[in-house]
């Protein structure tokens, strides 16, 4: 059974929060009040790492060199050696997790995770860097598991061969998604069940309307409409990304959003040439 405890990260520490991330926060502990809460920062972190004692866990995080990836890497040795529910700061609770673990189908299992929107064009990215298999993007914002889950441990592993992935110093944002972000969960979840199809009836991947209902352009142009089975809400903050890859999703999603008027205007220009 997955543990009622609710893992948060803020590496800084609890007084460095922003008051809206201090708004979300509180609406997890508000509406799950029977849960335990636990929250973590860079000192709590590196005593927990300390107490477990394991080389290349130790070695892995130290040598991460960014912020954004010894907090992915921390989540999962926090949910492997403690399991529970890790969320991420920028998530809102709209309602009690209960009502989710209590459903029939998810009471049983023994990790839940959540899928992320995932468009033809990501598909296409993933394609032409050498990801094949990734059919489900499953996000690391929210994760519940049991202790010592085999999945957890082997998204440590696959951080700790990636740390020199092909992406290191040319873009943060395909340099985490590959170490420690979505990606590599994914990777984990795929081989997992791949080497233990017997096993997959204890795994629950939910729909994105729970948590990931909307994606980065919605939220930012406030598109967004949640949808009445959402328990919270992931508002994406990505701070950790530099500004010029920032900007290229700005883009990315203006360009998404109207293609068809790009089209038209792009066929006008042309015909009166």
């Amino acid at each position: 059974m997955i543990p009622k405890i609710i893992h948060q990260i803020w590496f800084q520490g609890t007084e460095y929060i922003p008051k809206h991330l201090v708004n979300y926060q509180n609406s997890w502990k508000e509406k799950n009040q029977d849960y335990q809460y636990m929250f973590w920062d860079t000192n709590s972190i590196k005593e927990l790492i300390k107490r477990v004692n394991i080389y290349w866990i130790t070695e892995t995080y130290n040598n991460f060199p960014l912020m954004i990836q010894k907090i992915d890497f921390a989540k999962y040795v926090i949910l492997y050696y403690i399991g529970g529910i890790y969320i991420d700061m920028d998530m809102k609770c709209l309602k009690s997790l209960n009502i989710l673990l209590e459903l029939s189908n998810i009471k049983t299992k023994k990790i839940v995770v959540s899928n992320l929107t995932y468009d033809l064009t990501q598909r296409i990215i993933f394609l032409l860097s050498g990801n094949y298999n990734v059919k489900n993007l499953v996000n690391n914002g929210i994760i519940m598991c049991e202790p010592k889950h085999e999945i957890i441990l082997n998204t440590m592993k696959y951080g700790h061969q990636n740390i020199d992935n092909f992406f290191k110093n040319k873009s943060n944002f395909l340099y985490i998604f590959y170490s420690t972000g979505p990606l590599a969960l994914s990777n984990s979840l795929i081989d997992y069940t791949n080497k233990n199809k017997y096993r997959s009836n204890e795994i629950e991947i939910l729909h994105q309307s729970y948590f990931e209902a909307c994606d980065l352009g919605e939220i930012k142009s406030d598109k967004c409409k949640i949808p009445e089975n959402a328990i919270g809400i992931h508002y994406y903050e990505a701070s950790w990304n530099s500004k010029y890859e920032n900007n290229l999703v700005k883009y990315y999603y203006f360009i998404k959003d109207n293609i068809l008027l790009i089209i038209l205007l792009l066929y006008i220009t042309f015909k009166r040439r």
